[in-house]
């Protein structure tokens, strides 16, 4: 039996799920915008209660690694990494885009970066075809004509569009039956593009 811990606070929201085997059992979800540092080992203990498993059980974490808030991305990183290297087991990470944009589908995954800027991805069906960056918001609808079939996600309220709901864990578990995991965690580093 085999448990695999998922985390991401690099957006808006903390994220926190353990799946069993290839089932999600937990899933956690909510608006903690810079509070994630405070409120990270609290959930995921909560996590391990409700599920009623040890810490040592886990023999995957899967991780956003950035980009986003600066803080926000190093937090879900830096427990992934402690986690893996304890355990000597396998980390999945992620980008916070690739986590917005999940396994299926053809997305263009957003995250507000301030200042007039946007990090931006382009990913169809878990496959990216535009790698995380960065440009101006006023440079969105260049990327939006050349990708009229996708859907945007994350913050599409900075090309007009109404917000949807996510579901974070879920994409990050489907992704992570996708996505090569690494046991050279030191090699994994926040992904900082301002």
């Amino acid at each position: 039996m085999g448990y695999t811990l998922i985390l991401d606070t690099s957006f808006k929201e903390m994220v926190v799920g353990v799946a069993k085997d290839n089932n999600l059992i937990y899933k956690m979800q909510k608006y903690a915008f810079q509070k994630q540092s405070e409120i990270a080992v609290q959930e995921i203990d909560k996590a391990f209660k409700e599920t009623n498993i040890n810490p040592k059980q886990i023999n995957k974490v899967i991780a956003t690694y950035g980009p986003g808030s600066y803080t926000g991305v190093r937090i879900a990183l830096t427990i992934a990494k402690v986690f893996c290297s304890s355990l000597n087991i396998e980390l999945v990470p992620l980008t916070s885009l690739q986590a917005l944009s999940g396994a299926q589908g053809k997305k263009i995954a957003l995250i507000d970066a301030r200042s007039n800027l946007v990090y931006y991805s382009v990913i169809d069906n878990g496959k990216v075809l535009e790698k995380a960056n960065i440009m101006k918001v006023d440079e969105l609808n260049n990327l939006l004509n050349k990708y009229p079939s996708f859907e945007v996600v994350g913050d599409s309220f900075l090309v007009g569009q109404e917000l949807k709901e996510i579901d974070i864990v879920k994409n990050m578990f489907e992704l992570s039956l996708k996505t090569k995991g690494v046991k050279e965690v030191d090699n994994i580093n926040p992904l900082y593009l301002k």
